[in-house]
């Protein structure tokens, strides 16, 4: 459950005195998600959520996503908007940590993936990075290939638990990512974390985007192979060739692929899987023994491999 921050009732009520959003009639902790804490709130003007920003994210970035957040939503999009309170600002301080209010959107998670949800995605990625082009503010992306090594580090000697030979593999997906990655690719700001659990569906439709806690500014089109990693797989982690081709066929109206944009999506799409593999990795060795909440590091791991061995697929 994603409530590392537990509030009382008192607390929760002394919070909202600073705003104009009514009485409090209730609220609670919501279960998805693992990066941050947030809550469900109930008040007199209506629904809102809090969220906390725990450890992992950087405070300093907290104006880049909530300011992207407002220029999205700004746009059209349908992005959850921060709230300010009394005296103009957004961030509370909460236990020691940084928080805010966001209004509430309606929606929830896709049950079952379908091509039709694919579509979907990659619509709203194609409006996304669009709307984003002249969104002035610029943060770099931590979890580069750049900083794959360091990660890496992180997890050793521990991978030959999770399956032998691991760290060799890793190490030499990274040698050939940094040999390979591309250099001139056309770049914006991206989500770079739209998953399934970060996009809310409504009546078949898109009706919310939520945590852009990752955001940055990156190949564009490496949030595309984000996307095509995250939802193109079954519920026995095999690739669905027609989501995936049902996402590009979405997203190209919204904003046109270039060549090279297309050429280097196999190296994307493996630089992707591989960001993931050591995250969850770095995750599963702090928490999980602790916790039980780190996400199967080997899922991607997999996909990683099916990339690999399946470089020209006919997703164009």
């Amino acid at each position: 459950m994603a409530v590392y921050t537990e509030l009382s009732t008192e607390e929760m009520v002394d919070l909202l005195t600073d705003y104009d959003l009514g009485m409090l009639e209730s609220f609670a902790g919501i279960a998805s998600g693992v990066e941050n804490t947030n809550y469900w709130l109930q008040t007199g003007t209506g629904r809102y959520i809090l969220t906390i920003f725990e450890k992992r994210v950087n405070q300093d970035d907290l104006p880049f996503f909530l300011d992207l957040k407002k220029h999205l939503a700004g746009k059209g999009l349908p992005v959850a908007q921060p709230v300010p309170a009394g005296d103009g600002t957004v961030l509370r301080t909460i236990r020691a940590r940084q928080g805010a209010i966001f209004t509430f959107l309606e929606g929830r998670e896709a049950d079952a993936i379908t091509s039709r949800d694919c579509a979907e995605v990659g619509q709203i990625l194609g409006k996304l990075h669009i709307a984003g082009l002249d969104f002035p503010r610029l943060r770099e992306n931590d979890f580069s290939v750049a900083s794959f090594p360091e990660i890496l580090a992180t997890c050793v000697p521990d991978l030959e638990f999770i399956l032998p030979g691991l760290r060799q593999e890793l190490d030499c997906e990274i040698q050939w990512l940094a040999q390979s990655w591309p250099t001139s690719l056309p770049v914006g700001t991206i989500h770079a974390d739209l998953f399934p659990d970060n996009l809310l569906f409504q009546d078949g439709k898109v009706g919310g985007v939520i945590d852009f806690y990752f955001a940055c500014r990156d190949f564009l089109a490496y949030d595309l192979a984000v996307c095509i990693s995250a939802w193109c797989f079954d519920a026995n982690n095999q690739f669905c060739l027609s989501h995936a081709r049902a996402m590009v066929e979405a997203y190209m109206p919204e904003r046109s692929l270039e060549e090279g944009e297309k050429s280097a999506m196999p190296i994307l799409l493996r630089g992707c899987c591989l960001r993931f593999t050591l995250t969850r990795l770095t995750d599963f060795f702090a928490t999980a023994a602790a916790t039980g909440k780190a996400k199967d590091p080997t899922e991607f791991h997999q996909r990683l491999r099916f990339f690999r061995e399946n470089p020209a697929l006919d997703i164009f």
